[in-house]
């Protein structure tokens, strides 16, 4: 699963052209990396058919989609070994890895703006005395300045590449321009939504490239468009596990600036971090200093 060249060719073959990359006979993801969470999922389910196991989790969520009855888990097929390794693997990563990508993003700005992570440590504080000190989920939602800050570092540092859907229906698309003919999206038509160009056009977020949690202040809420800060898309189809998402990473932001003052270090790159597939070119170096009681 690493990051190449050829593995993002790949990715947009298979999202573009999915019957030309069957024809090929190419695989998005290496051997080395299907037969790695292939085997765990054997070795999962093998485990359920030992030991008469039937728990409330995924697995066993998938198991019964696909009508595996608990007896037969011995002769299960490959196919539907396949299948279950698809669907676990793509909510490991939209569970974990953007969450996972969201905090290293949030740290990374905190290192470089002093304020911001003074200001979020006072409010941080302030709230959880009114909380009796636990750090609760009624507490973590009631830190208005916390909430801003991962909506800005979301917005900045999208977590997902683009949005793809597939219109249901014919759809026209009228133009704000009178001289431009308006555009019909037919019915299967896939279509892809950048979400990164939206969230730094300067139409949408002045000053787009700045770092500003205030733009999701409660009194600048009014300013901001409608469908222009979409970082898990929007409506019916928006990520499932955007709630789930949001409070984990508000819950390890409060547990560690609670503990630490988060510093830069010899090795933090302020200038030239590009990213290629939300992968900062030298990875982010951050000193952890114990705070004194």
């Amino acid at each position: 699963m690493s990051i190449s060249m050829m593995g993002g060719v790949k990715h947009i073959l298979a999202k573009l052209f999915p019957r030309l990359l069957k024809i090929m006979g190419a695989k998005v993801y290496s051997k080395e990396a299907r037969e790695f969470f292939i085997t765990i999922i054997k070795q999962s389910i093998k485990m359920r058919y030992e030991h008469e196991f039937s728990g409330p989790d995924v697995i066993n969520t998938l198991l019964q989609l696909y009508n595996v009855e608990k007896t037969r888990l011995d002769i299960i097929s490959e196919r539907i070994v396949e299948d279950i390794t698809a669907q676990a693997l793509l909510l490991y990563y939209t569970g974990y890895e953007t969450t996972t990508f969201t905090l290293s993003m949030l740290v990374y700005e905190i290192i470089l703006n002093g304020g911001i992570q003074t200001k979020l440590y006072e409010e941080i504080v302030g709230t959880l005395k009114r909380f009796n000190g636990t750090v609760s989920y009624d507490a973590i939602m009631a830190m208005e300045y916390l909430d801003n800050v991962v909506k800005e570092t979301l917005r900045l540092h999208t977590p997902t590449s683009l949005l793809d859907r597939r219109a249901m229906s014919d759809y026209e698309i009228e133009s704000e321009d009178p001289n431009e003919k308006t555009l019909l999206v037919k019915k299967g038509t896939p279509v892809w939504i950048l979400q990164k160009a939206i969230h730094l056009d300067p139409n949408n977020f002045p000053n787009p490239e700045k770092f500003d949690p205030d733009r999701f202040s409660y009194g600048n809420k009014q300013n901001i468009k409608n469908y222009s800060h979409i970082p898990f898309g929007s409506g019916p189809r928006s990520c499932l596990g955007y709630r789930h998402g949001m409070t984990v990473v508000k819950l390890v932001i409060t547990e560690l600036l609670l503990n630490y003052e988060l510093l830069p270090t010899n090795n933090t790159y302020v200038e030239n971090s590009s990213k290629t597939y939300n992968v900062i070119n030298h990875g982010i170096w951050v000193e952890l200093s114990p705070r004194r009681e």
